[in-house]
């Protein structure tokens, strides 16, 4: 493993980048799991930025060191991360190969090889890293399935992921007109702040909030409003 050469790192800020998490990849990680793996990745394609330390995490994410340590354990667990801990002038690797593929498989309909990504994350250290572009797929429609929405609406009501269970009641209790993935994908982030927050409720208590949202206001509640309602 290459040792990271001891300097005072130039931070470059993340506000400018960007990474696209695709369909499959929303629907098969936890929130949290999914904010954490975009972040990595926004170091990991960017040759210019100096590695995050664990201040820079636990200050960029808003999460405490608890919390960094219990994702980061609970991704290895799933066998989605290979993390190694640094020491010394050696720097922390995150190895995010599997969230990398699952979210290049679902932009292509033909097997892809990639190469890992790695996202180092080291104290007052830099150093060299491959630099890793984002590549321009080509998408050759006719060899896509016909979107079916049944399909769909079933896969996120028997997700693990209680947010999408709760996007997946607001689709059918609401009964949006959804005809391809794409708008599937615009809904699901529209809404996915709100299914957070009301993850911590019981099924009887949102249902009963988004009988009473009917009645005060019809056809145009959201999930922010049985937020609103339920915290008031």
């Amino acid at each position: 493993m290459e040792e990271l050469l001891y300097e005072k790192p130039k931070i470059k800020h993340l506000q400018t980048k960007f990474h696209i998490a695709r369909y499959e990849l929303i629907i098969n990680c936890e929130s949290e799991e999914l904010q954490f793996y975009l972040y990595l990745k926004l170091y990991a394609i960017n040759k210019h930025s100096a590695f995050p330390d664990r201040e820079t995490i636990y200050k960029d994410l808003g999460w405490n060191s608890d919390k960094v340590r219990y994702w980061t354990q609970q991704m290895v667990e799933k066998g989605r991360l290979k993390y190694v801990p640094g020491s010394g002038r050696k720097a922390s690797i995150y190895d995010i190969s599997w969230y990398d593929k699952l979210n290049e498989r679902g932009s292509s309909g033909k097997n892809q090889t990639l190469k890992k990504h790695h996202c180092y994350s080291g104290e007052n250290t830099t150093g060299t890293i491959n630099n890793i572009t984002n590549k321009s797929i080509s998408k050759d429609i006719d060899t896509q399935p016909p979107f079916n929405f049944e399909h769909e609406l079933t896969k996120l009501e028997d997700s693990k992921r209680r947010d999408l269970n709760i996007i997946a009641y607001l689709i059918r209790e609401k009964k949006l007109k959804i005809i391809n993935k794409d708008q599937l994908r615009v809904v699901i982030k529209r809404h996915l702040r709100a299914a957070n927050q009301l993850k911590s409720f019981s099924d009887k208590q949102v249902t009963n909030v988004a009988d009473r949202a009917e009645r005060e206001l019809p056809g145009v509640w959201t999930l922010e409003t049985l937020v609103k309602l339920l915290t008031k």
